[in-house]
């Protein structure tokens, strides 16, 4: 008996069924129930928004006004020490600050309060002090210029920064200080601001920028009123002193390779370089003279690198690259179904998105090719020593500066650059973006991508001088050994996969004939396997396989073979083959005598986060450990694993559920962030507004009040998308055709449902009843004469998705030039609701496009692709060794199937029941029932083209199932 645990998993609750299945294929329900927990969000009003949002709100505001405070202190203190305002104790100034006391002081107060009949206001100070040279031996014109100093204190404007220049240099803050610069003229802030308030015109809420408005005003003040320079010293550091950001290096993740490193940012050099030289090493090109695809040859990398040092230009298509390396009328993706000979084919599609090396083609630009050795010698300041800068500084230099002052002055001083160079160098803005390598993994891979190794054999080799002996790894002829026998490993693991394949095909037809096999089965298979071999790679290369790798064939996989299908009492079974970094610890150890310890300090291409192992408790059973990992940030993901993990653990510990237990996971919908999910919500609300809109109309044309059917409404909306037109055979479509007690249109499967398992509406269209029946049957669009004049036919969904993604980069440069959060989430709302309509338009039209159905395309509809059910089927691997995802539109099929639709609709959702109900359906879909409904489908269109109306052969898992549940 087998028993099963089915899990539904959702972002506040978690459904779960745990059945026990029996030889005879019949079900028992042992138990079964639902964990409600709360959202990893806050939700209020419909509105989403993170729990500590509001917490850190207020916090920040706290923050913000104490510091306020603190600098009018300071500025007062100063002030005060100069007699530029009335006197107050250091005990008054304390009660303010910590007691929230504000000084009681007569003078003080009397100094601070403004009067418009006196014209004891600011603005006025502020005016006359660049205006009127006060008499500053007399403590009344003393405390008009104190006045007016500590007024800039309280409002000293908004400080431009240049790591994120975006916001103020296209939003409107930028926009409002360039038109006060224009109004104000020659004039300063304070003369501008006294005039205005003359007028009585509003002054507050009006954007104004720090240096050039405040910190202008300050110095024209001093300089017109011949300050003593200690005072202005003293006050411009007390007003304008910016505490820096706090650093937030402890919040970026650690390295795949290097668990103690940081992440690289993307902006350095290094990280281009590095990222340009994968794909380049990547690309695969078959010219007409050329009898296999090959990768490109030195001289061809250097004519696309171009390519890739673009200032501008982060991002750029693939087929950029490919008009330098052919005609490109004459050139093809090399999975193309129209190629001729003479074509030029690649392994990329020419609409693919290249990253690009924006820093570094700057870079490049202002310090000559070379510009990664770039060193500049200098005399400290400090000692007056002799010092260095490298391209490192320079970097560092570009991605912590927030002042275009600042990093002028360095360029000029430091590194000496000119005018022409400076203004080059001053628009560099390094990303924020990071990696998912450290610096250090990335400059240990480097030297071999540059010597034109693919990235997954540059990783294996990056980290061997800490694998190998230093003496060993010096000699070059070891060096040469190991490239060759990890070449030899990857290439002979390619074509065992291959073979294997073929083996496995020959396993599962004779175990559908003959359950058992023999030893004499075992040996004729094994000769048999070896005629498949040299058939599949043809006699020419097997024959010219070297004797060390016909060796390693036999050794590897003909003995295997034997091997693999005796065992288990003699029961066939699929064979297994070593991950590559096995058979490379293999081959060192064997050659080198390396310890298993430096083995492990192997770099793996696929080196990924993992779970904590399971953890063994007093009881001697294992448990889940924590889902903690650096990987994973999103708050509901995490918060829908701690809640399995409470699930799970009780289970086990109840003894209900153990480690051979199988597990059936649904993902109930996928996990957005939180602008995605009110976007998507959006958009549902107006598909839903169409929707009665179109029954409305169906109602006018029935002239019955009766509510149409949902295949009635479906129909009308595909019938509004076609432009009233069969896409199939051009015909006008009325609505008398489609409605009705005898339709002479169906709602069609673009790609047939037996062979994409997808019912979902961008797989269907209205057809022609003859049309879908006689003609199409069970054909794709691109299999039919007519293919052409349907391609014409729906152009409209072409030129329509064209357009929206124009307006999708609309929205995110709109996004990018928000000036507040609110500016940038509407943006970002707008963006996704833009793809969704977007990509449903584009999968619609694709399908008419699609020569076949590619693997990926069936497998994408059957398993689950859910944030939640991927991190949750990796985490329960931690401990399970059957973990399987069912995708969610097979378990509606499964509700219908087994009578639990109509009830399953009909229940309130406002408990959580309908949870466990999905739960015993997941936990009691097997492969044998699942494959049977698969083939139905497939019947099912031969089936429906005849007339016949039958239901899918997919029994109940027991008989009062649908009651029971």
């Amino acid at each position: 008996m087998t028993k099963i645990l089915g899990l539904d998993l959702g972002t506040n609750s978690i459904g779960w069924a745990i059945v026990e299945k029996e030889k005879g294929g019949k079900f028992q329900l042992l138990d079964k129930g639902v964990r409600i927990f709360q959202e990893g969000v806050k939700i209020e009003k419909g509105i989403e928004g993170s729990k500590t949002a509001e917490r850190t709100g207020y916090r920040s505001a706290r923050r913000i006004k104490f510091r306020r405070k603190l600098r009018k202190i300071q500025v007062l203190k100063v002030l005060i020490d100069f007699g530029y305002c009335p006197h107050l104790s250091p005990e008054d100034l304390d009660n303010w600050r910590f007691k929230k006391i504000y000084p009681q002081n007569d003078l003080f107060r009397e100094w601070y309060l403004t009067s418009d009949e006196k014209k004891r206001t600011p603005y006025y100070y502020r005016s006359i002090a660049v205006t009127e040279s006060l008499n500053l031996n007399t403590k009344k014109d003393r405390y008009k210029l104190g006045r007016a100093f500590y007024h800039i204190c309280q409002r000293r404007g908004f400080l431009s920064n240049r790591l994120e220049s975006t916001k103020e240099n296209i939003g409107a803050v930028k926009k409002e200080i360039a038109e006060i610069n224009q109004a104000k003229g020659d004039k300063t802030l304070g003369q501008y601001f006294w005039e205005r308030y003359q007028k009585g015109e509003k002054i507050r809420d009006t954007y104004t920028h720090r240096e050039e408005h405040y910190l202008k005003e300050f110095n024209r003040i001093c300089n017109f009123q011949k300050l003593d320079q200690t005072l202005v010293e003293k006050l411009k550091a007390a007003i304008f002193y910016q505490r820096p950001l706090k650093s937030q290096k402890g919040l970026i993740g650690k390295c795949s390779f290097e668990k103690n490193k940081p992440r690289c940012s993307v902006s350095r050099p290094e990280f281009e370089e590095y990222r340009m030289l994968c794909f380049l090493n990547s690309i695969k090109i078959k010219s007409p003279d050329d009898e296999k695809m090959r990768f490109l040859t030195t001289e061809e990398k250097e004519t696309i690198k171009p390519q890739f040092f673009r200032k501008s230009k982060l991002h750029f298509d693939f087929k950029d690259i490919v008009k330098k390396l052919a005609p490109l009328e004459m050139s093809k993706y090399y999975k193309s179904s129209n190629r001729n000979p003479e074509d030029w084919l690649f392994n990329y599609r020419f609409n693919k998105t290249v990253s690009g090396c924006p820093v570094s083609a700057r870079l490049k630009e202002i310090f000559g090719d070379d510009f990664l050795n770039y060193k500049k010698e200098y005399l400290r300041d400090a000692d007056g020593k002799q010092s260095e800068i490298n391209m490192s500084d320079i970097w560092h230099v570009l991605y912590t500066y927030d002042s275009n002052d600042k990093l002028i002055e360095f360029a000029k001083k430091r590194i000496g650059l000119n005018e022409q160079q400076i203004e080059e160098f001053l628009k560099i803005h390094p990303s924020k973006d990071f990696a998912s390598l450290s610096l250090k993994a990335i400059n240990k891979i480097l030297p071999y991508l540059r010597q034109g190794l693919i990235y997954s054999h540059a990783v294996f080799l990056a980290n061997m001088a800490q694998v190998i002996p230093k003496e060993i790894w010096q000699i070059s002829e070891n060096q040469e050994l190991i490239k060759r026998e990890l070449n030899l490993i990857i290439k002979t693991q390619n074509e065992e996969k291959q073979i294997i394949e073929i083996v496995n095909g020959m396993i599962k037809t004779n175990r559908e004939e003959n359950n058992t096999w023999s030893d004499e089965a075992s040996e004729i298979y094994q000769k048999d396997l070896k005629f498949r071999i040299q058939n599949h790679f043809g006699p020419r290369t097997y024959d010219n396989f070297s004797d060390q790798h016909k060796q390693h064939l036999e050794n590897r996989s003909f003995t295997l073979l034997r091997k693999h299908m005796i065992k288990n009492n003699g029961k066939g079974e699929f064979i297994k083959i070593k991950r590559i970094d096995e058979r490379v610890k293999d081959f060192l150890s064997d050659h080198f005598d390396i310890s298993e310890s430096n083995l492990n300090k192997i770099y793996h291409p696929s080196a990924i986060d993992v779970y904590k192992p399971p953890e063994m408790k007093d009881d001697g059973k294992y448990y889940l450990g924590s889902p903690m990992v650096p990987s994973i940030k999103n708050p509901m993901a995490m918060r829908a694993l701690h809640q399995l993990r409470k699930v799970i653990n009780e289970l086990i510990k109840n003894k209900i559920i153990d480690e051979t237990t199988r597990i059936n996971i649904e993902m109930s919908r996928d996990l957005m962030n939180a602008n995605e999910r009110k976007a998507y919500q959006d958009w549902q609300r107006d598909n839903e507004s169409k929707r009665r809109e179109y029954a409305d109309k169906i109602k006018e044309h029935l002239n019955s009040d009766a509510e149409p059917s949902e295949t009635d409404i479906l129909k009308y909306q595909l019938w509004e998308e076609q432009k009233h037109k069969c896409i199939y055979t051009g015909k006008e479509i009325a609505i008398s055709e489609f409605l009705g007690s005898n339709p002479s249109y169906d709602i069609e499967h673009t790609i047939p449902r037996s062979n994409s398992f997808d019912n979902s509406q961008v797989n269907k269209t209205l057809c022609e009843n003859h049309f879908n029946r006689s003609i199409k049957k069970n054909r794709i669009p691109y299999e039919l004469k007519n293919h052409e004049e349907i391609l014409e036919r729906i152009k409209h969904w072409k030129e329509q998705y064209e357009e929206l993604q124009k307006q999708i980069q609309i929205a995110v440069r709109q996004a990018k030039s928000a000036v507040d959060k609110e500016s940038k989430d509407r943006a970002i709302r707008k963006r996704h609701r833009l793809r969704f309509e977007h990509d449903y338009l584009k999968e619609k039209y694709s399908r008419f496009n699609m020569s076949d159905v590619p693997t990926g395309f069936k497998n994408s509809q059957i398993v689950d692709t859910g944030i939640i059910t991927k991190y949750a089927r990796l985490y329960l691997q931690t401990l399970f060794d059957k973990v399987y995802t069912v995708k969610g539109n097979t378990v509606a099929d499964f509700r219908k199937l087994w009578g639990l639709q109509d009830e399953y609709v009909k229940k309130t959702r406002v408990n959580h029941i309908h949870h466990c109900i999905d739960a015993i359906t997941i936990a009691c879909i097997t492969k044998e029932n699942y494959e049977n409904l698969a083939k139905f489908y497939h019947q099912w269109e031969e089936y429906y083209l005849k007339g016949i109306d039958k239901l899918p052969p997919v029994e109940k898992p027991w008989p009062t199932f649908t009651e029971d549940v």
